[in-house]
């Protein structure tokens, strides 16, 4: 689930493209007073489902990237007014890393920087995925568009990041980023200077902050099963980074190792059951690709050898990897005679 907030600026997209945004999303099966209350949940499939309706109807191509560049820094509720007040953009960015995923479940925002850049990297791990090119261009759209709020008119990014292919037509994302954009990219993410991490902004304001860092906190303590859902999405990157290991992933978090382990015991799993899980379903995506050698396979999960890899497999599926891969091509084949 997610806040409706996040795709908050959709009617007026809509209204831009000269139609009704009312009598379309009736259309779609969908009440435009839900854009009303910022709050209000829905889930990752209807948004992806509204998406490509409205895509479709309106004929834009590039229908995501138009509702994310309009994204408000209130879009985020709460979350977007601790931002706005924070000491600095630093500050402000690792706020949105700690509370966005507790107001928006199946993905992630990971913040890094070095001495030569700074990066938001969005990841998308929801079951659903009907629309990911256009979700992407919206949640990178909607974090250009925020940091250029927060920042003020200078700011721009060094470049913008998307997995989608590259469009025939480019010149809206031109328009939409004054950077450079790369297509068919390993991620999506909005790499800018370091140097704008500690600009300190003029409404700080320390009380503001330290009430609303309190509420957010017994929000976030009161979301119980979340944290689970949260680290399988942490752990799908982890794994193919070559980093999926329990500290590391409880420095993603910014919690003790004990912490992460008390956390996913307290909703009935465990660390290496989430590791299995996620290994398991990685390696079924992989031996789609027949080309991939198995060897390749398990280097990519973290098997030092191929044979520990299928050890692992045919102990998950009963059968080996490659006994797996004929089995799933001959389904293939008969879903296409």
């Amino acid at each position: 689930m997610l806040r409706v907030g996040t795709m908050c600026a959709l009617p007026d997209v809509l209204r831009d493209l000269g139609e009704d945004p009312k009598e379309l999303l009736s259309r779609c099966g969908v009440d435009a007073s839900i854009f009303d209350d910022p709050d209000t949940p829905i889930s990752h499939a209807t948004r992806s489902e509204v998406v490509a309706f409205c895509m479709a109807a309106t004929g834009c191509e590039h229908f995501g990237l138009l509702v994310g560049r309009k994204m408000p820094l209130r879009g985020f509720g709460a979350l977007g007014l601790l931002m706005r007040y924070s000491r600095d953009l630093r500050a402000a960015l690792r706020s949105l890393v700690e509370y966005r995923r507790f107001q928006v479940h199946g993905s992630m925002i990971h913040f890094t920087e070095s001495t030569q850049a700074a990066e938001l990297e969005y990841e998308m791990y929801a079951k659903d995925r009907t629309t990911p090119d256009q979700i992407g261009d919206g949640v990178i759209g909607g974090l250009y568009s925020v940091l250029k709020e927060l920042c003020g008119p200078k700011w721009e990014a060094k470049e913008v990041r998307l997995k989608r292919p590259r469009p025939t037509n480019v010149a809206p994302y031109q328009a939409a980023f004054s950077c450079s954009v790369v297509f068919s990219a390993d991620r999506n993410a909005v790499v800018f200077d370091p140097g704008w991490l500690d600009t300190p902004f003029s409404r700080y304001d320390r009380d503001l902050v330290a009430y609303l860092e309190k509420s957010m906190g017994v929000f976030a303590g009161s979301t119980g099963g979340d944290f689970t859902r949260d680290v399988r999405g942490a752990l799908r990157k982890a794994i193919l980074a070559g980093e999926a290991t329990a500290p590391a992933l409880a420095d993603t978090f910014g919690v003790h190792e004990r912490t992460l382990h008390r956390r996913l015991t307290d909703e009935g799993t465990s660390f290496h059951e989430l590791l299995d899980e996620q290994r398991f379903d990685l390696a079924r995506v992989l031996l789609e690709d027949a080309k991939l050698p198995i060897a390749e396979v398990a280097k990519r999960l973290g098997y030092t050898a191929a044979s520990s890899f299928c050890r692992a497999f045919r102990r998950w599926s009963g059968m080996t990897p490659e006994t797996w891969r004929e089995r799933r091509k001959m389904f293939d084949y008969r879903l296409l005679s």
